[in-house]
């Protein structure tokens, strides 16, 4: 027995580099971020405590919900495509519906583990006055009489950043729900096509339906990634101006995408104020929280009793 105990004790030693990795690069930043929230900083000088200032302030600003506006109307453009697209595209390879089903998998997944530098640069070009692969094809096809400025006006912005969103994640989101897709007993899709159901009837009253756990992940994980979405806008914007940088670009025209970790980026390390960056960050996640908090209620309601 006291052996066994003397055994047991090892195991500290083997939890330990997690639980000081845990508290340096998590816990830690999380209570300094707080802490410095509440302070006047520049982060050369000497801390100053000014209480809620900093967030009194941020609210105040009026860019806090432009930021917010911006990242709602991105989020709210892009996560019904995404669920709609990814949970398509599952079905179809997961029915086998189309040759090359492994390939198609592979080439959807891989916009997710792309870059966000390669991502912004290769919209930018795409997207580029001059030499853009849209301007040229809609002025050979005859569409467009001169090419458009797709990154100088606010709405077109949007709705690039929005498909850059959708482009990037839906192959993620599309391998989770064919794993969910394994889970149904093939045997009611086979008790359904005996009783005459068309793929549209089978896909529509079981894979929905059994799918709503994978659903409710899928909602909530994109929610919480929208509202933190930075990389994408940012580095597109950048690709315009090839002497700029990502605090001269921010937010692009009219700063149409500039989103709430933008402001915690401008505040943080375009101004040098980490108290009014930390306090944005913290009023970022709780508007992260309740946003997670009522799409999960939202999805649930259907389950309770």
């Amino acid at each position: 027995m006291e052996q066994s105990n003397r055994y047991s004790k090892y195991g500290y030693f083997f939890v330990l580099p997690f639980f000081l990795v845990l508290f340096l690069f998590v816990l830690l930043p999380i209570f300094f971020t707080f802490y410095v929230s509440f302070m006047k900083w520049d982060g050369f000088t000497d801390m100053h405590f000014v209480g809620f200032e900093n967030y009194i302030e941020v609210i105040k600003g009026g860019l806090f919900f432009k930021s917010l506006y911006n990242t709602l109307i991105i989020m709210a453009l892009s996560l019904p495509l995404s669920i709609i697209l990814s949970l398509g595209l599952s079905f179809i390879l997961n029915e086998k519906l189309t040759k090359f089903s492994g390939f198609f998998k592979t080439a959807f997944f891989l916009p997710y583990i792309t870059t966000p530098v390669a991502v912004g640069l290769f919209f930018s070009l795409l997207c580029n006055y001059q030499i853009g692969f849209i301007n040229i094809l809609l002025v050979k096809l005859g569409l467009l009489v001169e090419p458009i400025y797709w990154l100088a006006k606010p709405l077109y912005v949007v709705l690039i950043v929005s498909m850059i969103v959708v482009w990037k994640n839906f192959g993620y989101n599309m391998v989770l729900y064919l794993a969910g897709l394994q889970t149904i007993s093939p045997e009611l899709y086979e008790a359904a096509q005996i009783d005459g159901a068309t793929v549209w009837r089978r896909f529509l009253h079981i894979t929905v339906p059994m799918l709503r756990p994978i659903t409710i992940f899928v909602v909530i994980t994109t929610t919480i990634w929208g509202l933190q979405i930075f990389e994408e806008p940012a580095l597109l914007m950048v690709g315009t101006d090839s002497g700029g940088s990502i605090g001269s670009t921010l937010g692009g025209p009219e700063k149409a995408v500039y989103t709430l970790v933008s402001y915690v980026y401008e505040e943080g390390f375009v101004l040098f104020r980490p108290g009014r960056s930390a306090a944005v960050a913290y009023l970022m996640t709780f508007v992260i929280i309740v946003f997670s908090f009522v799409s999960f209620g939202l999805l649930n309601r259907g389950d309770r009793s």
